[in-house]
């Protein structure tokens, strides 16, 4: 009997240690579970803040396709004057060519004008 009782008593001290750590594991099983929750909170947010970002990014890629889309524009926009420009220079240089070459005729009129009198055989004067 004494071995039975010392047997009990083994035992009991025996299950009274697995209801310990039973408790313990109960106990680390709560802060896991508190800790995932917490992780999970975390997680969610970041994961929105990430769609709001990708939201943001691609709202800032639209505004700017649309002022590339502008500047590519207001760029033809400009080179069309320029061509313009580039004409009218050209008809510039045309015309100051002309006008340079009236002058050099307007020149030689006057000095025929200024060697002819109807002396030589000239009866009149070229030009105005």
């Amino acid at each position: 009997m004494d071995k039975l009782a010392s047997d009990l008593k083994a035992l009991s001290s025996r299950v009274t240690g697995v209801e310990t750590r039973v408790d313990t594991m109960g106990a680390d099983l709560k802060d896991l579970a508190r800790k995932h929750s917490e992780l999970s909170s975390t997680v969610t947010s970041c994961l929105e803040k990430v769609d709001d970002t990708q939201k943001s990014y691609a709202e800032a890629l639209r505004g700017t396709k649309a002022a590339t889309s502008n500047f590519a524009s207001r760029v033809a926009a400009l080179s069309d004057k320029v061509a313009r420009l580039e004409g009218d220079r050209r008809v510039t240089e045309d015309l100051r060519g002309i006008l340079t070459k009236a002058s050099a005729s307007h020149v030689v009129v006057a000095a025929v004008n200024a060697r002819c009198s109807p002396e030589v055989g000239f009866p009149a004067r070229l030009g105005p």
